[in-house]
């Protein structure tokens, strides 16, 4: 009697789960075993592919999965603050919580600076309220630059304001334009 071979063959599926942060329609995820985190902080460390640094970053993933994010508008970037667990934080245009002095252009936060806890980046209602008495614009900078610190770099600029001295002082996050006429008044 012949003997028939009977092979059963099945094609081979690639599945891949996603996992990990993940970018979708301009929108940021975090993904465990293919399933979205919601209503909780994650802290993501990449690794840049250029230098080779490690950077950590935290995120806050709302109910629906979607991390809270500021944006760009105008060309400027934006935070946005959010209420979590009774207390505020702020998030940058690409959903990483900030910390330290932020300005904040137009978008989803009133505009102005703003001061987060530099280790917690917990808002900071006080120092945000001195920084935006300080700063006025047409009147002196001293005040303001007293509460921002020295600046990472000044540097001379040439400006719109006549006989005098335009600067503009370099922060890590920002940058703030200022100005000395030739009595050296600001």
């Amino acid at each position: 009697e012949p003997v028939t071979a009977v092979q059963n063959v099945q094609a081979a599926t690639k599945t891949t789960v996603k996992t990990g942060l993940k970018k979708e329609s301009g929108q940021y995820y975090y993904y465990v075993k293919g399933k979205k985190v919601k209503n909780t902080w994650k802290t993501v460390t990449v690794t840049d592919s250029k230098t080779h640094k490690k950077t950590s970053s935290r995120y806050y993933f709302s109910g629906t999965g979607k991390a809270y994010k500021g944006g760009t508008a105008w060309g400027e970037s934006y935070i946005t603050v959010k209420k979590i667990g009774g207390k505020y934080y702020g998030f940058d245009r690409y959903a990483r919580m900030v910390k330290g002095i932020r300005y904040s252009a137009y978008g989803a936060s009133k505009a102005g600076f703003y001061a987060f806890n530099t280790k917690s980046g917990v808002y900071d209602s006080k120092k945000t309220a001195a920084l935006r008495k300080a700063f006025v614009r047409e009147k002196s900078s001293a005040s303001l630059r007293k509460l921002l610190g020295k600046p990472v770099k000044t540097r001379k600029v040439s400006g719109c304001y006549g006989n005098g001295q335009e600067y503009m002082l370099d922060y890590t996050n920002f940058w703030v334009n200022t100005y000395k006429d030739k009595k050296g008044k600001e």
